[in-house]
């Protein structure tokens, strides 16, 4: 057996000397070149400690950014004249002389003035060039870029510019299509490089890489149309930023779009000493906790390795933002919504009031009360909750707080936030990784350019939410002309509106009252029936079936038993109630409309998770809708709660069954209380009255016991919400149409004022002395004048835009409580002349 095993070894040994060699088997390897080492060479000089280097390093970079930030602001002021002087002559870079040379209109000196050469690369949308400069040192090289069409990359020594409709192209581009800076870079690139001259990079191996560059020229063009451009509210915690993203060398620079963080801070202030001065003890909200982002349950582990952590934002009804806060730190606490209705109110008329929807709008009206925040400001706020998250809210709380059953909302959804969120979730990943002050200033622009949009798209869209009411009407008309015919089986006649309105008062009533019930005693008392449900049937399988098979399995049972019962008696005890007695009234009609209840809890949970699943499809916009990806993704959410939502819906059912076959057994055979299937539970709204608990607790009410009362009230509250948003919409029609006009009569009045400064003599002291003070006073008052001409140009065209559907909302809202004329007729009558 071994000396077998030895010559085994001895022929394998053999075979592996007899291998050729490796080298003759891969002849086409290089064997002899070798590979480069990734170990780094030890270096033999003098060893700087890491951290210095770092330091130095970052030191240089500071002064190099602050360096050109400071050199950016030295030059603007120029640059803003020149821009708005070249604007006026190219009209705005459309007309033929776009690219022709302005630099003799700025620059007066001498040609034997020295000069200093320099190429710059030239990008524009057809095509791109290397070209020489000789740039006059009497004033900004990017002014003398500008003169030519093209914005300069940097301050001092540009060494690309971009022209100004190239400029422009990009951001409508980036408005609409939130297109990214690296990939429209690369994208221009290739285009213009089949078409014109390749600039190529220091290595002359490859053309530039321009993106940084144009990442510069876009937050300058950006700056130079701020400078030329004359509420619901809720948090977003997607709107992140990295910690470790980009370089912050330079200031946080906090946009006036967004409240200031010293603002902020007062807020914060305050809050922390109404909070001594009353001494108010925390208590848990259920409101607040049942929002994962009211309490702050996220913490600096959902924030990791973040600083700026969402925002915060108010929007007016037409969907415009307001104001945005930045949230740096973690979760939404109070001081942000407050920071914003304290810079609103004080930008507003002292005597008008203000209606907030917030999704913690309930929460934040007791804080206010709670600690007297702004008592003096109190009395013009009205706060509600916003539509979709009212129903997340307990019954008592949708009673106070809900818009649907408040007066004065008419039917505003307070979801402006939410479609102001979608249509910055595009940012949300370049965001997280850019600097903090170009994040700020990005949805700063975001933002503005969206309101432009909504103010254009205003007219339309009053008249949109007027169609809609009148839609909503004609269906509770129907649905309401219906029921008053029908015969009141608790009255003489048939139903009425005033009965309607009359059982509204009362469920009112009951739901308010039960407001001092505590949701936990109801869900321990329901657990307590549904445990002597268990221990009623294993005593039944005890009684009536089969035996365990041993004593000691029986044993087991009992005991199992027995530890129960134990433990329903300390559950009894807990709810102050009798143990014998709470086991008998299991089976009585309020033991049953518990678990009822319950039943219908979980059934409604699952509603608004589904609802919650499928609110992207239902609210987006038109000319908006979510993608295929994103619809397949929602319904194959909706496919996955199937299964839990199946299981409450048979759960519900059974409890109802059991309940009305003890109780109201004549009621069984009504359309309303037929088993519910998983389509029609998809179909149903939030607001349907099936979700109301009134009847679950007061079940002798009409409200409570007939269905239709049910629906009566629910067509009632409609309609008078349906009143309230015509008559918002009327006078919003009125205030449109009344800042038009007075723009218009300002912009025409101001004009004249030019033109009549502009005749000799000149008074340089003129009300347009402080203006452009660089400018020589007729040259001013010539760029002004073109200026303005082209504000009142753009203004006509949104009046001339509006006026089919102001014709159209005039004509319908006139009733004997409006007005039967306005100077906007006037007006859009000589600007169609």
């Amino acid at each position: 057996m071994s000396s077998r095993m030895i010559l085994s070894s001895k022929g394998l040994l053999g075979i592996f000397m007899a291998s050729p060699d490796l080298n003759s088997v891969w002849d086409s390897i290089p064997w002899d070149v070798i590979a480069p080492s990734t170990v780094p060479k030890p270096f033999g000089g003098l060893r700087l400690d890491p951290t210095i280097t770092a330091a130095i390093r970052e030191h240089d970079r500071n002064n190099f950014h602050h360096s050109r930030v400071n050199h950016w602001d030295q030059c603007m002021s120029k640059l803003f004249s020149s821009y708005l002087w070249l604007k006026e002559k190219t009209r705005n870079w459309t007309a033929t002389c776009s690219f022709d040379s302005f630099t003799s209109k700025f620059c007066k000196c001498n040609d034997d003035t020295p000069r200093f050469n320099q190429f710059v690369d030239l990008v524009d949308n057809t095509g791109q060039q290397r070209m020489k400069y000789a740039f006059c040192p009497c004033m900004p090289r990017s002014v003398q870029l500008l003169a030519t069409g093209f914005l300069a990359s940097s301050p001092v020594n540009p060494t690309t510019g971009f022209s100004m409709r190239f400029l422009t192209y990009h951001y409508y581009s980036w408005q609409h299509s939130n297109v990214r800076m690296q990939p429209f870079t690369e994208t221009q690139r290739i285009f213009s490089e089949e078409r014109s001259q390749v600039l190529w990079n220091k290595n002359n191996t490859a053309g530039r890489d321009l993106t940084q560059c144009l990442s510069s020229s876009i937050l300058v063009y950006r700056k130079l149309l701020d400078m030329n451009l004359i509420i619901s509210v809720d948090g977003n915690f997607q709107h992140r930023h990295q910690k470790l993203a980009a370089r912050n060398a330079v200031p946080l620079i906090t946009p006036d779009m967004f409240v200031q963080p010293s603002d902020l801070e007062g807020v914060k202030t305050y809050i922390a000493t109404q909070e001594r001065v009353h001494k108010v003890r925390k208590k848990s909200d259920k409101c607040a906790d049942s929002h994962k982002a009211g309490n702050d349950n996220r913490n600096e582990t959902t924030w990791k390795s973040c600083d700026d952590t969402g925002l915060m934002g108010s929007c007016c009804r037409h969907d415009s933002v307001v104001y945005l806060a930045n949230i740096h730190g973690t979760g939404e606490n109070r001081a942000l919504p407050l920071a914003i209705i304290k810079r609103l109110l004080d930008n507003i008329g002292p005597e008008r009031p203000v209606g907030v929807l917030y999704d913690l709008g309930c929460s934040l009206d007791k804080y206010m009360n709670l600690l007297h925040i702004f008592p003096e400001l109190r009395k013009r706020l009205s706060f509600g909750t916003s539509v979709f998250h009212a129903y997340v809210h307990e019954w008592p709380c949708q009673l106070k707080y809900n818009p649907r059953y408040q007066k004065g909302w008419g039917l505003s959804d307070g979801e402006s936030n939410e479609r102001l969120w979608s249509s910055l979730s595009p940012q949300v990943g370049p965001l997280r990784y850019a600097s903090r002050n170009n994040r700020l200033g990005t949805l700063d622009h975001k933002c503005k350019y969206r309101n432009q949009q909504s103010i254009a798209e205003l007219a339309a869209w009053l008249l949109r939410k007027f169609n809609q009411a009148l839609a909503r009407r004609d269906t509770e008309k129907e649905v309401l002309t219906e029921l008053l015919q029908m015969q009141n089986p608790i009255g003489n006649g048939c139903y009425t509106i005033l009965f309607f309105r009359l059982q509204w008062e009362d469920q009112v009533r009951v739901g308010l009252e039960q407001e001092d019930i505590e949701e936990a005693s109801k869900k321990l008392l329901a657990e307590f029936f549904e445990n002597e449900e268990v221990i009623s049937s294993l005593k039944h399988r005890l009684l009536h079936g089969e035996l365990p098979a041993t004593l000691a399995e029986l044993d087991e049972v009992l005991d199992g038993i027995a530890k129960r019962e134990e433990a329903q008696r300390k559950l009894a005890l807990s709810l102050g109630k009798d143990y014998n007695k709470l086991c008998a009234d299991r089976t009585s009609e309020i033991g049953m409309l518990t678990l009822l209840w319950k039943a219908k809890s979980e059934l409604y949970a699952q509603a608004i998770e589904v609802r919650a699943e499928r609110q992207p499809l239902l609210t987006a916009q038109p000319g908006n809708i979510a993608g295929t990806r994103l619809k397949e993704k929602i319904l194959a959410a909706i496919k996955r709660r199937k299964g839990p939502v199946e299981k409450a819906i048979k759960n519900f059912n059974q409890r109802r069954r059991q309940y009305l076959t003890a109780f109201r057994p004549p009621d069984l055979l009504l359309p309303e209380n037929q088993d519910l299937s998983f389509s029609e539970f998809l179909a149903m709204d939030l607001d349907d009255p099936l979700w109301t608990d009134g009847h679950f607790y007061h079940a002798r009410a009409p409200w409570a016991l007939d269905p239709l009362v049910r629906k009566g009230i629910k067509s009632v509250l409609f309609l008078d919400r349906v009143e309230e948003e015509i008559a918002l919409l009327t006078q919003e029609l009125d205030r449109m149409i009344s800042w038009a006009t007075d723009y218009w009569n300002l912009v025409m009045s101001t004009l004249a004022s030019i033109e009549s400064e502009y005749e000799e003599p000149l008074d340089l002291n003129n009300r347009f002395a402080a203006i452009l003070p660089t400018f020589p006073m007729k040259a001013k008052l010539r760029v002004l004048h073109a200026e303005l001409k082209s504000h009142l140009h753009k203004h006509e065209k949104l009046m001339v835009s509006w006026m089919p559907d102001v014709e159209t909302l005039w004509i319908k809202t006139r009733t004997r409580h409006t007005k039967a004329n306005h100077t906007w007729f006037e007006s859009i009558g000589s600007i169609k002349d």
